[in-house]
């Protein structure tokens, strides 16, 4: 507005305080101080119009990005609720075939163990141990679909019993296996215990397919302190 608006304010308060001290703003403050002050404090006020500006713009920014991240959020639940129940149909669907080939190589093995040779015997209990091992696999994913569709409950979890319980089990799935394994005491963390539980499992169980062909396979759980963070590892 070229300072009118400056000009205004400026004679306002002119006026203002010349009622208070008795004197006319018109003769003891003219134009050319006004003009003055008002060259003085438009800087002032164009900056107050640009902050003014910049934080509705802002605000209107902010908006659009909340909107934004909830959309977002949305979609990928839903995209994970889907996934989940995919998971869950193939894996059901599934354990019917398996339990079928489990059952008739189990069947043959049995009715028809003088007509098979040694390589044909040795076909049937792999082709056995595998449906069996799918078996597992499926019934992990299964529970990972349902324990997912749950509310994570954190709770202080002990990762030293869980995992003493998980290798327990793997020992008497592999009793021909001699297996070093040293899991340390007082391992505790804030977890969710049946996730905790499959992933352990999962991590356990690999380490006991992976280390196969080693002739002195070992096994640690422990945990160390890396900055601020402890890590636990297998």
């Amino acid at each position: 507005d070229n300072g009118t608006g400056i000009t205004h304010v400026v004679g306002t308060h002119a006026e203002a305080l010349g009622s208070i001290l008795g004197i006319s703003p018109a003769t003891d403050m003219s134009m050319r101080s006004i003009s003055f002050l008002a060259e003085c404090l438009a800087p002032l006020e164009m900056a107050h119009q640009g902050f003014m500006d910049a934080n509705r713009a802002l605000q209107r920014l902010n908006a659009d990005l909340e909107h934004r991240v909830r959309e977002r959020t949305r979609q990928l639940e839903a995209a994970n609720e889907e996934l989940g129940s995919f998971a869950y149909s193939v894996s059901h669907d599934l354990q019917a075939p398996v339990r079928a080939i489990r059952g008739y190589s189990q069947v043959v093995l049995e009715d028809y163990a003088p007509l098979l040779d040694d390589a044909g015997r040795l076909a049937l209990e792999r082709l056995q141990a595998n449906a069996i091992r799918m078996g597992q696999m499926i019934d992990d994913i299964l529970h990972l679909a349902q324990v997912s569709r749950e509310h994570v409950s954190l709770r202080p979890a002990d990762l030293s019993t869980l995992a003493k319980e998980i290798v327990a089990e793997l020992r008497e799935q592999h009793p021909d296996r001699n297996l070093d394994i040293r899991i340390a005491d007082g391992l505790v963390a804030d977890a969710d215990p049946d996730l905790m539980r499959i992933a352990l499992t999962n991590l356990l169980s690999n380490a006991f397919k992976f280390t196969g062909n080693q002739p002195a396979p070992k096994i640690d759980f422990a945990s160390e302190t890396r900055g601020e963070e402890i890590v636990y590892y297998v």
